[in-house]
């Protein structure tokens, strides 16, 4: 259990999705501190209904492009930074390796896949985890996107 010990947070600014199909939120493993993806989160400012393909999906090669974030630690008392890097809305994404889950998310519902202990998502060192939109989205819409992590 984490006890909000090395437990981080990420959190993507209100931005346009675009029309690509893209790493919407990406996470990379250090070489030394492997890490538990405890929940992805996401919303969009769309007033009109679209279904969009979402994928979570091991990156055999790192992205390129996109956004940086830092994450944040959720117990005050962890002054430790993160190893974790975090990008968002990546350019070119990295080489898909397997997919984890994948689901159709409506626009007009906020999308949360919170894991139970069990379910939590192992993410090795040196590795790579994304939330993805595996089909282009016919047209841009601003969403927000947080992720929830635990380095070990």
């Amino acid at each position: 259990m984490a006890g909000q010990g090395l437990l981080y947070t990420a959190t993507m600014p209100s931005t346009s999705s675009g029309t690509a199909a893209v790493d919407i939120l990406v996470l990379g493993t250090s070489a030394a501190v492997p890490i538990l993806i405890h929940e992805w989160r996401m919303n969009s400012a769309a007033t009109v209904d679209t279904r969009l393909q979402l994928q979570i999906l091991r990156r055999s090669t790192a992205p390129t492009g996109g956004s940086t974030l830092t994450p944040r630690p959720l117990n005050s008392r962890n002054t430790v930074a993160a190893a974790t890097t975090v990008t968002y809305l990546d350019t070119t994404p990295g080489t898909a390796g397997n997919q984890i889950e994948n689901e159709l998310w409506s626009v007009l519902v906020p999308f949360s896949r919170i894991y139970t202990p069990d379910e939590r998502t192992y993410v090795p060192v040196s590795s790579w985890i994304c939330l993805f939109f595996a089909a282009a989205p016919g047209s841009a819409v601003n969403i927000t996107a947080d992720v929830y992590f635990e380095e070990l």
